[in-house]
């Protein structure tokens, strides 16, 4: 009976997650100037997805054949490019439950971890993302839940085999599940004093896999001096007592808090500074414990994930480390449920799961507010200018919308037939302000909030040397009708 009541609970949480996610696919937002630049090499045939991809883009090859595939298939639209990410993150749950059913044998800590882990804004948001990020969780996640498993040595190994050579070609951190698991098995292999020779054919044979996709995808890659510098901020600094270490490593402990319980608009004191007090608490309960499988399926992803920033390899930042949000709900698991546990043994078991019912309304409220989650709405913009722009009035759009624009007039979803005018990227706010000087008459823009774009200059130019005609107004994205 109790047992039942147990998978009752599970079900329900795993459903719970299923419905938001649901809920946020088919709210069918517009695609972010990201996601556009993305798209449009998948949505052209024109484009090869074997080679250096354009707009300065980078996804594995194996996700984007598959994305074209679904485009191809389903006919052009949002929904069919969030289709693949969003089954990821759908299978996601029941493998987290499993992973955390692993990591844990108490029930409690499990479903405190998996109600965090089917709440998470962060989680529920990217599983709609024309991105590979859902992905990594799932890669992530069907790995560690396959090597903490109790099957057998051969079957297990074989499993890593064929899921971790998916994964190659699938997601861009598999090889840093690797070695996390080759470290595991290898402290496991010391501790018998027995060598496992499916450890190494598995290792050889990832290797071998690994190095091809390499060789002929990664090695010597056109963007790799861009990414390099744009990301450059993301990579930890070596030396541990410098100033941008120490601002740096504050930072990333935002990332972590973030990642757990709240979506990037909020940014309500009292609810990071209670997230930040459950790590804190969840790594102190994990460290008492000395549980290596513990330390090293928890911690050592982190620490490497920030090793390989520092050396330049792979950026720490919040997308691109998404994978490792299961790690980070753990360790926040771990210190909600020692709260349990004080008041439990204090109070009573009652008062216990009310306070806990009463952290996640709490948390899930401010959440909720913003839900479905937004980061652009593009589309919307752009489909009020398409049907109010008469034939005597020009479009100019910024560099940074420009992808957006392209996606939606290549895919025919929004049928623009007359050319507009482009905006680049200029050298200052008085260099977008120059470049506008060149518009006469009726002009449509369409800019957004993005800071360092230039829009915001070039709305003060359209406003002080312009007559406003008409405006639209959406989720960080605004469209106006200027006579200049």
């Amino acid at each position: 009976m109790i047992r039942q009541k147990s998978q009752v609970y599970i079900i329900l949480i795993i459903s719970l997650g299923i419905v938001l996610r649901l809920v946020q696919y088919f709210y069918n937002r517009g695609l972010w100037m990201d996601e556009a630049s993305l798209a449009l090499n998948i949505i052209n045939p024109e484009i090869s997805l074997l080679k250096p991809l354009e707009n300065l883009q980078v996804a594995p090859i194996l996700f984007l054949l598959i994305e074209r595939f679904s485009f191809y298939l389903l006919g052009p639209s949002e929904l069919a490019l969030r289709l693949f990410p969003l089954l990821c993150s759908l299978l996601s749950l029941p493998f987290a439950y499993l992973f955390f059913k692993n990591i844990s044998k108490d029930k409690r800590l499990v479903y405190i971890a998996l109600i965090t882990y089917s709440l998470a804004p962060s989680l529920i948001y990217y599983s709609s993302e024309v991105k590979q990020y859902a992905v990594d969780v799932l890669i992530t996640l069907v790995l560690y839940c396959i090597a903490s498993s109790s099957l057998g040595i051969k079957p297990k190994n074989l499993y890593l085999i064929l899921v971790g050579g998916l994964g190659i070609f699938l997601s861009n951190i598999a090889p840093l599940i690797f070695v996390t698991i080759g470290v595991y098995s290898l402290y496991k292999q010391l501790k018998i004093r027995k060598i496992d020779y499916w450890f190494i054919i598995t290792g050889f044979i990832w290797s071998i896999l690994f190095g091809f996709y390499y060789i002929y995808f990664i090695q010597g890659h056109s963007t790799r001096d861009f990414m390099l510098s744009f990301w450059m901020p993301n990579f930890m600094p070596l030396n541990p007592f410098s100033h941008e270490f120490i601002n740096f490593v504050v930072k990333k402990i935002g990332y972590s808090i973030k990642m757990i319980f709240v979506y990037n608009t909020i940014n309500y004191a009292f609810i990071l500074a209670f997230i930040a007090l459950m790590l804190a608490l969840g790594i102190w309960k994990i460290a008492v414990k000395r549980n290596v499988k513990l330390l090293l399926f928890i911690f050592f992803p982190i620490v490497l994930h920030l090793l390989i920033s520092a050396l330049k390899i792979y950026p720490y930042h919040l997308r691109l480390v998404l994978y490792l949000t299961p790690f980070y709900i753990l360790i926040f698991a771990f210190g909600l449920n020692a709260i349990y546990r004080f008041i439990k043994s204090k109070v009573s078991g009652k008062v216990a799961v009310v306070t806990v019912f009463i952290v996640f309304v709490v948390l899930s409220f401010f959440n909720m507010k913003l839900f479905p989650y937004e980061r652009m709405e593009s589309r919307k913009a752009l489909q009020y200018v398409f049907e109010n722009k008469k034939p005597d009035e020009q479009f100019y759009v910024n560099w940074d919308f420009n992808s957006a624009y392209r996606y939606y007039k290549l895919s025919g979803i929004i049928p623009f037939q007359d050319a507009i005018i482009e905006g680049k990227i200029e050298p200052g706010c008085d260099g977008y302000k120059k470049a506008a000087e060149s518009l006469k008459g009726k002009i449509w823009f369409i800019g957004t909030d993005v800071q360092g774009s230039g829009n915001d200059c070039i709305f003060q130019y359209l406003k002080d040397n312009g007559e406003l005609l008409d405006r639209y107004d959406d989720f960080k994205v605004h469209a106006v009708l200027y006579k200049l």
